[in-house]
């Protein structure tokens, strides 16, 4: 049952970001709306388009510099 309740709430809304001056790291913002999809497909699109991040040269805080 939470399985299919994570998998039924998958959240396909566009995360935006922004730059805090409390982390060098972007936050998101999470209020956008959100609704089920299908969850193969789901998968089927973000494994392709996945990127890490966290990887050097990704993310540059423009205050912090890393």
């Amino acid at each position: 049952m939470l399985k299919e309740a994570i998998m039924c709430q998958a959240d396909t809304t566009v995360l935006t970001m922004m730059w805090s001056d409390q982390s060098i790291r972007p936050i998101g913002n999470l209020t956008a709306p959100h609704e089920c999809v299908n969850w193969d497909r789901l998968m089927e699109w973000v494994q392709p388009n996945s990127r890490d991040l966290t990887a050097d040269g990704w993310l540059v805080h423009p205050k912090f510099g890393m």
